[in-house]
């Protein structure tokens, strides 16, 4: 579904795990991936992982997603697809998207992909975002904003 998103573009996979995301988004074609996690068992899987692809496309921050999102925007960067998949029974998706929105984090119609139980109702809407659907696979929800071109906080 996120194909064409993905050419060349600056991904960020907040809530890493294993690194699955990032590494599926460089493999099809992305120019870089940042993964951030801080469970330390995730940390040895995503590691092992990240070591069957191209590390020059891939960065690992361990480190927990708000203080990883406080350093990206410290530097100034921005990402072209942002995917969260916070832990279902935490409240980090809402404060992760509103960070992503308020920081800037996210490019010019750049997208935000937040994966959380169906059960759960998605974050609010970002200002400068619109919602472009909601589907539901089984438990799983996955729920896109896009920013609105020149629109930044």
């Amino acid at each position: 579904m996120l194909a064409p998103e993905l050419a060349d573009s600056r991904v960020l996979d907040l809530f890493g795990g294993t690194g699955a995301f990032a590494i599926e988004a460089v493999s099809r074609g992305a120019a870089h991936a940042t993964v951030v996690e801080h469970n330390r068992r995730a940390l040895e899987a995503l590691r092992r992982n990240l070591d069957l692809v191209d590390r020059t496309r891939v960065r690992l921050l361990a480190m927990d997603a708000r203080k990883a999102l406080h350093v990206l925007a410290e530097a100034g960067e921005t990402f072209d697809v942002a995917f969260l998949d916070p832990p279902f029974a935490s409240d980090a998706l809402e404060t992760a998207v509103l960070a992503l929105a308020e920081r800037a984090l996210i490019s010019p119609s750049g997208l935000i992909l937040c994966e959380h139980s169906r059960r759960r109702v998605a974050p609010g809407t970002p200002s400068g975002f619109d919602l472009l659907e909601t589907r539901n696979y089984g438990e799983v929800a996955l729920t896109w904003y896009r920013r609105q071109k020149g629109r930044f906080p």
